[in-house]
């Protein structure tokens, strides 16, 4: 957040800069009265202050200028693609987990059933060959 604030002050300082340039013409000195008045020199002093910020911050970094927000409040990850919420691909992963487990129940339910019926061939099979 200090980073935000000390990068928009220098981009005011530089625009003054910017229209003493071209125009002759202090923006801070117009709105304070001369460049000597004491609030022209904190607006100056403040503006220099925040770019000292910013070279340090900015050297800390190793060249990068990054901002952290601060959380207040997190809010749900949403899918780009299918536009679920974080509470909606739980409850599928879930789901789809249950729908495994169940595929293999059934998958060995069918396999017992399927034994079953081959054991009690072998034995119908078995009772006509004696009754032959």
């Amino acid at each position: 957040m200090i980073s935000i604030i000390a990068f928009i002050v220098v981009m005011f300082g530089s625009l003054n800069w910017l229209s003493i340039g071209f125009f002759q013409y202090d923006i801070v000195a117009g709105l304070f009265g001369y460049q000597g008045s004491i609030f022209s020199r904190i607006i100056y002093i403040i503006v220099g202050i925040c770019a000292i910020y910013l070279i340090y911050v900015i050297i800390k970094n190793k060249g990068r200028l990054t901002v952290k927000k601060i959380k207040i409040e997190e809010k749900p990850m949403v899918d780009k693609i299918t536009k679920k919420d974080e509470e909606t691909i739980k409850r599928d992963e879930k789901i789809k987990q249950e729908m495994l487990v169940n595929e293999e129940v059934k998958s060995q339910i069918k396999e017992q059933v399927l034994e079953e019926m081959k054991n009690k061939n072998n034995e119908n099979t078995g009772e006509n060959r004696q009754n032959i």
